[in-house]
């Protein structure tokens, strides 16, 4: 968080998000970009909503815009990652939210098989 600004010096952010961390996982088969943070206590809707604000802005034009320009290098050769786009199908949820839309998404899928 030491490039968030808070709003106020009893900023609820600035109080209570201690870390942000950046990684990936393998969700549903579908490689996802992730956002760890370490909080004190819980965050408000209004706080967590700021924070999912900040961390786009992040993705788009700071912190994610650096990691783009660096390659990585795996088995498979060198590669760059972009936690960020401009699509329609790009959103930031809390983990909570991102994991019942997922599973909604499984269930409807799976009931019109036959």
């Amino acid at each position: 968080m030491h490039w968030y600004h808070p709003e106020s010096i009893d900023d609820e952010l600035d109080n209570k998000v201690f870390s942000a961390h950046c990684s990936v996982e393998v969700i549903g088969g579908e490689l996802t970009g992730v956002i760890t943070i370490k909080v004190i206590g819980d965050l408000s809707e209004d706080a967590m909503a700021r924070f999912i604000k900040y961390c786009s802005g992040q993705l788009s034009d700071g912190w994610g815009e650096s990691l783009e320009q660096k390659y990585l290098k795996t088995d498979a050769g060198e590669i760059n990652i972009s936690f960020w786009n401009s699509g329609d199908d790009w959103q930031l949820l809390p983990k909570k939210d991102y994991l019942d839309s997922f599973t909604r998404s499984e269930e409807i899928g799976m009931g019109g098989q036959s």
